[in-house]
């Protein structure tokens, strides 16, 4: 107990903003999308809201939780909300990666420049950085190519990157297979085989560090959320514990072809009452 009144004190001073993301969903199809809180160009060598580190990183209160107009400023957003890029919404940044810039610009493009726990922990993959690679952030990165896909059996790879303490773990993971992370009511639990180090909940030592994590999802979860005209999309967040937060980040997703065939088939012998549906 005197360990944890010892850390809560040190990281006490830096807690107006989030103090993680997820930079990467990395897809089994080879796909990797940014994150749904994403701002390109923010440093991820320094770890201080003053060096702007601390911009795309999201704080999600329950108590703000409400079901979201998709179009809207995404003020109380079950993603949470940024410092710098306000709501989360996962219509803006999947519109972006999916397709052209729009003719009509939207208001955070004007403003920002482009679209923005199980026993295992997920291995550092490096000491992080500024991203150096434009061109994957760029509007229409993904268009041909879809979004990032599940693996085979519903787990997802993602990159979780901690800017400071107080973006320890563990996380919980929870996902929405159908209303775009627009509606708390619709999130269900996930499970991340691959977690976030933290000595107390939500708080830890380590900064600026980039961590390969794993989510696992329902096995009979069907993602059947459309975003932006982009079809069987589920979104997933994933949040720490800490008491001035909780601080965590968010994807998007699909299912690769081979899962869905399974689930598709799953779900017509149930339809048929058929007592083999394991």
């Amino acid at each position: 107990m005197h360990l944890q009144t010892i850390i809560i004190a040190a990281f006490s001073a830096s807690l107006v903003s989030g103090h993680g993301v997820i930079t990467w969903v990395k897809g089994a199809n080879g796909v990797d999308m940014p994150g749904l809180a994403v701002i390109p160009g923010t440093p991820r060598d320094c770890s201080s809201l003053r060096c702007g580190a601390q911009a795309d990183s999201s704080i999600i209160i329950k108590a703000d939780f409400k079901v979201v107009d998709p179009n809207g400023d995404g003020v109380g957003s079950p993603l949470g909300q940024t410092p710098r890029g306000g709501g989360v919404l996962a219509s803006r940044v999947i519109a972006d990666f999916m397709g052209p810039k729009s003719k009509r610009k939207r208001r955070f493009e004007t403003s920002f420049g482009g679209f923005f726990g199980g026993p295992f922990v997920g291995k550092t993959v490096k000491s992080a950085h500024t991203d150096t690679e434009p061109a994957r952030l760029a509007p229409g990165a993904g268009r041909g190519r879809g979004l990032p896909t599940t693996n085979d059996n519903n787990s997802l790879n993602f990159i979780y990157h901690q800017v400071d303490g107080n973006g320890g773990g563990p996380y919980v993971c929870e996902v929405d297979p159908t209303t775009g992370g627009t509606d708390q009511s619709a999130f269900m639990p996930c499970h991340l085989t691959q977690n976030i180090p933290g000595i107390v909940p939500g708080f830890s030592l380590v900064t600026k560090t980039d961590f390969d994590c794993v989510a696992q999802f329902p096995q009979d979860m069907v993602c059947r959320g459309e975003i932006s005209g982009v079809k069987n999309v589920c979104v997933f967040k994933i949040y720490n514990n800490n008491p001035y937060g909780p601080f965590g980040s968010s994807g998007a997703f699909t299912q690769s072809p081979e899962l869905r065939r399974q689930l598709g088939g799953r779900e017509r012998l149930r339809k048929r009452g058929s007592p083999f549906t394991a």
